[in-house]
């Protein structure tokens, strides 16, 4: 039996820097210094775990040259993976194209980065008095296959130019692309680069696909292997949980013609983003905003006490909900009380940094929601219009897709953008149409109910 271990990780995007308001310094520092952070999470791991190399499956940076301070970063990692004896195997996505004729990365020699054209590299790498020597030359262990994108929209399917032998007892593809099983898919939609389709894969002998471009951590299938090892750390609020790296073990038995595969996540992002709901029950009697605030404040604690401990994690930065129905809805609605309560919570001391970056209350009016449709008046014959909307999940998608460009109203009734990737997922398509039809009940309660 034949082993292989290595570790697979993708889109850091170093050089991204998200919009932070200006009072929120400290913030914004540690959004710029987390994936530096995950870089140097990612070298203990190596340390810890002794992988025999590493693959990258594109986006190590976000786009055009490379900044100083990530050089610098860079080289450091590298030279420091060449003590471990750790080769990188780099594939270039549409943020990191070779298009951009950066030639830092041909620097260092324990560092392959593949060309626009398919190609492979052994596992060991073949010493330059091996190459030169072809009886001294030892078989390769491993043979990994890799393509990188060229331009920053890359429309072909890049499986149609792929082939291989599959000589060694080990091989992995390792591919930036969006991978669907749906037809629907079409490679000019946005956020779709290198569109390929699962059954693509199914007539190669690869044990394990490296995947990047989308940035959830997801096995698409198990036989082939086909795994998106998501975002090194997150990059935008919509991201959430813990982001790090996958190590791949590999079991190849001589009478056997399929590999054992085993994976196993560890989180790496010195920075984590959550999105949290607060909701304050129907039965809660609170008779002021004081009162209120000693609520959310408490419940904040008890849901934060369920996450993970993480010891790698410095900084957690939240999006809070607060929802439910009271009497003083429009009271917490102010910008005086939201202001007080992010201070308060932003004080609160934990295992790691807390940041609020937004609070949205969702509070409504006491109002019987669940019975409004059986009225007999024109709120009645609004909310029967929705619940028939509710029911019709074709018209409702549709509806999503008129709001696709709409960032204003997106923004105000909290739909935030859609996911990064081919397709949304019946969990998402769920959340959007209750927030949705919720926003659109308020409005009408508002504006039609009496006060």
């Amino acid at each position: 039996m034949q082993q292989l271990s290595f570790i697979h990780v993708s889109d850091l995007h170093l050089d991204n820097f998200p919009p932070v308001k200006q009072e929120n310094d400290e913030m914004a520092i540690r959004l710029h210094d987390a994936p530096y952070g995950a870089l140097k999470n990612l070298l203990e791991l190596c340390r810890q775990k002794s992988p025999q190399f590493i693959v990258y499956s594109g986006d190590i940076h976000e786009h055009g040259l490379l900044s100083l301070e990530a050089r610098f970063c860079l080289t450091d990692f590298f030279n420091e993976l060449k003590t471990l004896d750790i080769p990188f195997y780099y594939a270039c996505g549409n943020h990191d194209h070779l298009g951009q004729n950066d030639s830092f990365f041909q620097n260092f020699e324990n560092v392959f980065r593949f060309s626009e054209n398919w190609s492979y590299f052994p596992y060991p790498p073949s010493k330059k008095e091996d190459t030169e020597n072809e009886t001294d030359r030892c078989a390769p262990l491993c043979s990994i296959y890799g393509v990188s994108h060229s331009t920053r929209k890359e429309l072909k399917n890049f499986l149609k130019d792929f082939s291989c032998d599959a000589a060694a007892p080990f091989n992995i593809g390792v591919l930036h692309a969006t991978v669907s099983s749906s037809d629907k898919i079409k490679n000019t939609d946005k956020h779709v680069v290198a569109l390929c389709r699962e059954k693509d894969f199914n007539s190669f002998p690869i044990d394990y696909w490296a995947l990047g471009h989308i940035h959830e951590p997801a096995v698409i299938q198990e036989s082939p292997f086909l795994a998106y090892a998501g975002a090194m750390q997150a990059t935008r609020m919509s991201e959430t949980g813990a982001r790090g790296a996958t190590l791949v073990t590999a079991e190849h038995f001589e009478n056997k013609t399929e590999q054992k595969i085993h994976t196993e996540f560890f989180p790496l992002a010195p920075l984590e983003t959550y999105s949290l709901s607060l909701t304050l029950a129907m039965d809660e009697e609170l008779e002021n905003t004081g009162q209120c605030l000693e609520y959310f404040l408490y419940a904040f604690k008890k849901e934060y006490a369920k996450f993970e401990k993480n010891p790698l994690c410095r900084t957690r930065i939240f999006n809070l909900y607060l929802e439910g129905q009271h009497d003083l809805y429009e009271e917490l609605q102010e910008e005086g009380f939201i202001q007080n309560l992010k201070s308060k919570l932003e004080e609160i001391e934990t295992d790691a940094k807390i940041f609020i970056k937004k609070i949205k209350c969702l509070i409504r009016p006491r109002f019987g929601y669940e019975n409004a449709h059986k009225r007999d008046d024109l709120l009645g014959e609004v909310f029967r219009l929705l619940e028939t909307l509710r029911q019709d999940p074709e018209t409702f998608e549709s509806i999503l897709r008129k709001l696709d460009n709409d960032f204003k109203i997106k923004n105000e009734i909290e739909l935030g953008f859609f996911a990064h990737g081919d397709k949304r997922s019946k969990k998402q398509l769920e959340k959007y149409r209750k927030t949705l039809l919720k926003a659109c009940e308020n409005i009408c309660v508002n504006v039609l109910e009496p006060k």
